[in-house]
């Protein structure tokens, strides 16, 4: 590598052409030499200098460096790389430069068929886990990061004898993986285990304060797991309504109304700062976890499409709160896999909208249509319900896109699709998943800043993106936001 000064210019001007009839820089460089200005700097053991003169010399140096990035999962001459180490840039620069790399279409659809090839064999989809390269193990691991299922895959990998690194390409960077792999699968049991008492103790309590409580998603989600401590654990979603003394009462959504400001009223009387939304209130944490009271489980954008869902929810609300199984040391309800095909599907598309949705809540969807429980969804006769339903609900298009995905990248057998598979919705959300990660949270695409202008100007951006997708939802999304902060100014 050679640096001049501006006269070389000069200097090149008057050099003559050697015996093979080229103008050499080896020419210049003695020139510099004669004149006492020259200045080497010998490059120590581990440098290669590599010629790229003629087409075979570039070929063979474009392999050894491609051998040698392969091999020790680093780039060669990666600018941003230096600066980082040289601390002349921040951590959050260098993700922020890397972002327009991360968008190549080849890498990122290698990177993702290995992901899936993983996650299908966690899943039971796929018999035989793929042979990986130590840095393709690390790109592995590091999408399982921002989709929030570190502990889903590590566990299936732990527990696996068989699992092959090719070539034992950089075992060392494959060994640290694994124990990354091993203390995350003990930290996330370990919160499981934490968070299925507190439900318990959370739930007696509401109970005896005089309401029905059933949990939503979550820990609930967790029991359909083969290994229920595995899922990454989030805060606790409550559905609540006032006790029903009168057996004979039959729900409505007039009594819904009223019991959202029973349950507001109880909880801002010794949290004046609760912040409470249409759905739910955010109640006080519990031992550090995040509590959710839910009056109403979910909602549209759509007014007609949301008074719908909350006609379902009302017309199947007994059945939720009746409907009790084990967890931890105690006993809960939680609603049936049959309810929970439209509650999280309505929950998965309002998070698309909000602020992103993860592959973990894809997981969940793909146990709750494969369980045991909602075998009896198999056949066309039951599709064309559930066809109906969706079309009722205003739930048709996203639910086409995710039974894409199920079927596609997860491996779900095509017998549990619940309706036809939409190939383009499809690739259109699992692209945004791909790129937002656990709830958005890794999407870093036109951010316009965390205070409420820039949430809302982030809302409408998506908004404009999804609309060609989701034309009917895009447009409403606005229309329930300006509605919703009136709604909101009420209970204030």
């Amino acid at each position: 590598m050679y640096f001049y000064p501006n006269k070389v210019v000069e200097i090149a001007k008057n050099i003559k052409p050697s015996a093979r009839g080229e103008y050499e820089i080896t020419t210049v460089n003695q020139q510099f030499l004669e004149n006492g200005e020259l200045k080497v700097q010998s490059l120590g053991h581990g440098f290669a200098w590599l010629d790229t003169g003629t087409h075979d010399s570039l070929s063979e140096a474009s392999t050894y460096i491609e051998v040698l990035e392969k091999r020790q999962g680093l780039k060669v001459g990666c600018l941003e790389g230096i600066a980082y180490r040289q601390g002349w840039i921040t951590e959050y620069r260098m993700r922020e430069l890397a972002q327009p790399m991360l968008k190549n279409e080849l890498v990122m659809e290698n990177i993702s068929h290995k992901f899936f090839e993983v996650l299908r064999f966690c899943l039971g989809t796929q018999k035989e886990c793929p042979t990986l390269s130590g840095s393709e193990w690390k790109e592995v691991y590091g999408l399982c990061e921002r989709q929030g299922i570190t502990a889903i895959i590590g566990t299936k990998l732990m527990n696996d004898p068989n699992i092959k690194l090719q070539d034992n390409d950089n075992i060392d960077v494959f060994k640290d993986l694994i124990v990354s792999w091993a203390s995350d699968v003990r930290k996330v049991a370990k919160r499981n285990g934490a968070l299925n008492e507190h439900v318990n103790s959370v739930i007696r309590r509401f109970t005896t304060s005089g309401f029905n409580c059933c949990l939503l998603k979550g820990q609930g989600n967790a029991l359909l797991y083969p290994e229920p401590l595995s899922r990454t654990p989030g805060d606790i979603d409550l559905w609540l309504r006032k006790a029903n003394k009168d057996n004979h009462t039959t729900p409505s959504l007039r009594s819904v109304c009223k019991d959202s400001r029973h349950i507001i009223a109880y909880i801002k009387h010794f949290a004046p700062n609760a912040f409470a939304t249409y759905h739910h209130i955010q109640c006080p944490s519990y031992k550090g976890t995040e509590i959710e009271l839910h009056y109403r489980p979910a909602f549209m954008f759509s007014p007609i499409h949301n008074h719908r869902l909350q006609r379902f929810f009302v017309t199947n609300s007994d059945e939720q709160f009746a409907h009790f199984v084990k967890l931890g040391t105690g006993r809960i309800a939680m609603p049936t896999m049959e309810f929970n095909v439209v509650f999280q599907l309505c929950h998965i598309f309002r998070h698309l909208f909000q602020e992103g949705v993860g592959m973990r809540q894809i997981i969940d969807y793909y146990l709750v249509l494969t369980s045991q429980e909602t075998s009896d969804i198999e056949g066309r006769s039951c599709q064309t319900n559930w066809n109906s339903m969706f079309s009722y609900l205003g739930l048709m298009e996203i639910a086409g896109a995710i039974v894409w995905i199920l079927i596609h990248e997860l491996g779900m057998d095509e017998r549990f699709a619940i309706v036809k598979a939409d190939e383009m919705r499809g690739k259109f959300v699992l692209n945004e998943i791909l790129a937002g990660g656990n709830f958005g949270k890794h999407d870093k695409r036109h951010t316009f800043g965390d205070g409420k202008v820039g949430r809302n100007f982030q809302r409408l951006w998506r908004d404009c993106r999804l609309f060609r997708y989701f034309p009917s939802d895009a447009l409403w999304e606005p229309w329930f936001r300006t509605w919703h902060f009136l709604w909101r100014l009420r209970y204030r």
